[in-house]
């Protein structure tokens, strides 16, 4: 696919080194998203635990919140489509640990709805916006394993900002325009450490699901991370927002 992307036609031997080269690049960024020697087990047990959580859900409902995909689904495609069921080994352990989320792969691809094997009512959703336990002990995993790093990488932000009180709003603060990384900071996760590369476009997601929980009707969205452990979410903040602009992230003005 590296080839197919970057050098169409290519003759054989043009294509190794086009995928070598590719290939290289990815595994120096792996340094970046805290793979190392010590955690390369405990990253695969997560996805394990993962597959286990998502496939007991899949049991009930063939996507996250009933009968059709929405939001939720859509952001987990991306990397189990994209990084895990189109890579060899990752997609034939999802097909033989957790098949009924190699089926919601398939589903997720399906021009159609592709679900009737459940017998779901047709895009209905969950009652009363009801979030059964299956979901919730899934978002108790993702407070559990992603929570301390959130809280690493906005730690480091504030402080990268406070060291710059003359940054320019609609400024990424980089030599480059185009850099996603402002630094790296270092964590303990699941009991070693590591080092994660700190990207404002994930300060910009968390402000997206900030807001979503602020417009909830009746503070349910609120209550929902309260209730899985998830509540610090909503309080974890940089003392000037992560602003979109020409397509690449800035930082906004100080915050009031």
């Amino acid at each position: 696919d590296f080839v197919a992307a970057l050098a169409p036609g290519a003759s054989e031997d043009v294509a190794r080194q086009i995928f070598e080269g590719a290939a290289r690049r990815m595994r120096k960024a792996m340094a970046s998203f805290g793979v190392n020697a010590q955690s390369i087990p405990l990253i695969e047990a997560a996805y394990e635990e993962f597959l286990d959580l998502f496939d007991a859900h899949l049991a009930h409902a063939p996507y996250l919140l009933g009968g059709r995909p929405t939001i939720g689904d859509y952001g987990l495609i991306g990397p189990l489509f994209a990084h895990l069921a189109r890579d060899p080994y990752p997609s034939l352990l999802m097909k033989q640990w957790a098949h009924r989320v190699w089926r919601w792969v398939e589903r997720m691809n399906s021009a159609d709805l592709d679900s009737g094997d459940y017998g779901w009512p047709a895009a209905e959703l969950f009652a009363d916006d009801g979030v059964p336990d299956t979901l919730s002990a899934l978002l108790r995993f993702v407070a559990r394993d992603y929570l301390p790093e959130v809280r690493a990488y906005m730690a480091f932000a504030d402080q990268w900002l406070a060291e710059r009180p003359d940054l320019a709003p609609g400024d990424n603060g980089l030599a480059a325009p185009g850099d996603r990384a402002i630094g790296k900071t270092q964590l303990t996760w699941r009991g070693v450490e590591i080092e994660v590369a700190v990207m404002p476009y994930r300060i910009y997601l968390l402000q997206k699901i900030q807001a979503a929980a602020a417009a909830s009707p009746g503070g349910e969205g609120r209550d929902l991370l309260e209730r899985v452990g998830l509540g610090e979410l909503l309080t974890l903040t940089t003392r000037r927002p992560v602003e979109r602009l020409g397509h690449l992230e800035v930082w906004g003005a100080a915050r009031g």
